[in-house]
C-alpha cells in the first residue's frame, strides 16, 4: 500500500465508508457467537469477519483514534500483517466458495477493475493490490478438495464414530467406484489442514 501515495484521498474515502460499518460487522460476528452450535461453515463465515473486523480495527497505541488516516498509516507500516490477512482471506474462502462461484466472482472482479481504469485512475490505484491478485491467479480447473474437506469435517462433527473409509465414501468426489487409501488420506489430511485453518482464526 506504500506505493499509493496519489491514491491516498480516495483510499482514506473508502477507508471511511468501511469503518462507519464496522458496528454492523461486529453484530454479524455476536449473532454467530449466539448460536449453540455452529456448523464448519459457520466456523469458516466467522471467521472471515473476524478477519475483515481485524483489518478495520487494528491495535493501533491507545493514544491514537481509529481514523481513516490513522488505518492508512498503520497498513503502511504493517504491510507483512497485512499479507498474511489477505492470505488467510483467500485461504478461508477457498472453503467457502465453490469453483464455479470462485470463477464468476474473479470474472466480475476484473471486469469491474478494468470498467475503473477507464473511470477513475485513482479507485483503481486504491484498489491495485486486490487486482494484482486477481490477476496473478492461474487459470487451471478450480479445485474442489476445500468444500470435500468441509463435507468430511462436519461428518465428524455430526457422527464422530464414522471412519475415514465411511467418510471418504461420501464425500470423495472422484470418478473412482471404490475409494483407494489415498483418497482417504488425501481428505484426511485436507480436514486436518481445515481444523488447523480454524484453530489459527480462533486466536
Amino acid at each position: 500500500m506504500s506505493d499509493l501515495g496519489a491514491a491516498k484521498p480516495k483510499i482514506l474515502e473508502l477507508f471511511a465508508q468501511d469503518l462507519s460499518g464496522k458496528n454492523d460487522l461486529q453484530t454479524k460476528i455476536d449473532l454467530y457467537l449466539a448460536k449453540q452450535r455452529l456448523t464448519v461453515r459457520d466456523e469458516l463465515n466467522l471467521a472471515l469477519l473476524r478477519n475483515r473486523l481485524r483489518f478495520l480495527d487494528p491495535r493501533l497505541p491507545r493514544e491514537i483514534p481509529l481514523t481513516p488516516d490513522s488505518l492508512w498509516n498503520y497498513w503502511i507500516d504493517h504491510s507483512e500483517e497485512q499479507q498474511q490477512l489477505w492470505s488467510e482471506r483467500d485461504e478461508i474462502m477457498d472453503y467457502l466458495a465453490s469453483p464455479e462461484e470462485g470463477s464468476e466472482s474473479t470474472n466480475r472482479h476484473k471486469l469491474r477493475m478494468l470498467e475503473l481504469i477507464a473511470a477513475d485512475n485513482l479507485t483503481f490505484l486504491a484498489y491495485y493490490p486486490v487486482v494484482k491478485d486477481i490477476y496473478r491467479k492461474g487459470r487451471g480447473r478450480p479445485s474442489t478438495r476445500g468444500l470435500v474437506a468441509v463435507r468430511a469435517l462436519q461428518l465428524k462433527w455430526d457422527r464422530n464414530e464414522l471412519t475415514w473409509k465411511q467418510i471418504t465414501k461420501e464425500v470423495c468426489d472422484c470418478s473412482k467406484r471404490d475409494h483407494e487409501e489415498f483418497c482417504r488420506e488425501s481428505i484426511r489430511q485436507s480436514v486436518i489442514k481445515l481444523q488447523r485453518l480454524l484453530a489459527k482464526c480462533k486466536r
